[in-house]
């Protein structure tokens, strides 16, 4: 009797480890997305390289530079299990050109997938993207001598 007790219950465990056996698909959904992982998504050729990329490919929008129109846009995105980019939004944005060249410039990015316990998994990515206006195309601050001398000392002398 014992030995069928026995027999019975290694069937039954054999069998629940059999059946509770997953592979890596089905560990973590597809459609899930992570904020928080062991290894974070990384762009392809380094951070370096990420920052370089950016300076040098993002085309300043003219009706910005018209506008003289500088800051931040934030945007949020999902670095899928192949290292693509999927779902973008704004954050927060600063013009409809500046926010839409940012969209383009993220977008031609590739990755390193994100992972938990060395499983890929899609992540969720936060970046800012700096617009900033060259010298030439700032705008000129009046040097405070200026204002003195030729806009308060007269308005002074009025008063007298």
């Amino acid at each position: 009797m014992n030995l069928i007790k026995c027999t019975f219950l290694l069937f039954n465990i054999l069998c629940s480890f059999l059946c509770n056996s997953q592979d890596d698909d089905s560990l973590f959904p597809s459609d899930k997305v992570f904020t928080l992982v062991d290894v974070a998504p990384e762009f392809i050729e380094g951070e370096a390289r990420r920052l370089i990329y950016l300076k040098d490919s993002l085309r300043y929008p003219q009706s910005a530079i018209k506008r003289k129109i500088e800051g931040w846009v934030y945007l949020s995105f999902i670095i899928n299990k192949l290292g693509e980019v999927d779902s973008m939004t704004i954050l927060k944005g600063m013009s409809f050109d500046c926010d839409k060249e940012a969209i383009r410039l993220v977008s031609l990015t590739k990755w390193s997938s994100g992972t938990i316990d060395g499983i890929a998994v899609n992540t969720r990515v936060n970046m800012p993207i700096k617009f900033e206006l060259e010298n030439k195309y700032k705008r000129k601050k009046c040097p405070f001598s200026y204002v003195l001398n030729y806009i308060v000392r007269p308005l002074a002398g009025l008063f007298r």
